[in-house]
């Protein structure tokens, strides 16, 4: 359980520091590929070596994926409306948490060890992915800067920043907020006094 809550701490430092250098969304997708790695690697551990490696790669991800939750949806939904949503969220995720070991146990009681319940819910973790993809509804700016690479610093909101290379969501608001105190960029230098 230390190395579980240490990797988990380590994990959530390191997640800032990438939280400032990616957006948000595709952080969550990489904690998920790496949550399901953990679980697949523990399913078929078999020395104390590979248990450890499972449990560091899994706590990487446990305290970024509870900090991830109510980002992604302040993003996705805005602020207007939050608390409604995110309780709404909280309901199903509630369930979600209260479910999950029982079935887990019941897995383990009927294949007789962890292997067929930690890769079923490595499985179940990267279905999230096909459905956070299939729920993706970006902009049409952001579809435009997405194709052409091209995103006007003048104008471009935080989403849309956040879709160039290096910039995460506190330089997307760093951003906004120098265009708003001292107004349009005029020349590239001006980007170094964000």
């Amino acid at each position: 359980l230390s190395v579980l809550a240490g990797s988990s701490t380590i994990g959530r430092l390191m997640g800032g520091w990438l939280m400032l250098r990616i957006a948000s969304r595709p952080f969550a997708l990489g904690l998920m590929v790496v949550q399901a790695a953990g679980l697949a690697v523990l399913a078929v551990a078999e020395d104390p070596a590979h248990i450890l490696a499972g449990t560091v790669l899994f706590g990487l991800t446990m305290g970024n994926s509870l900090m991830m939750h109510p980002l992604l949806l302040a993003e996705r939904f805005g602020t207007r409306d939050y608390g409604r949503i995110y309780s709404t969220s909280q309901l199903v995720t509630v369930v979600g948490v209260a479910r999950c070991p029982p079935l887990v146990g019941l897995l383990y009681e009927a294949s007789g060890g962890y292997t067929v319940p930690f890769l079923a819910v490595a499985a179940l973790t990267l279905s999230t992915i096909v459905v956070a993809k299939a729920h993706a509804a970006p902009s049409a700016k952001t579809e435009a800067a997405e194709e052409t690479g091209v995103v006007n610093l003048n104008s471009a909101t935080e989403e849309e920043l956040m879709q160039l290379p290096g910039v995460g969501p506190s330089k997307a608001t760093r951003i906004v907020e120098w265009r708003k105190k001292h107004g349009k960029f005029k020349k590239v230098e001006d980007l170094t006094k964000v």
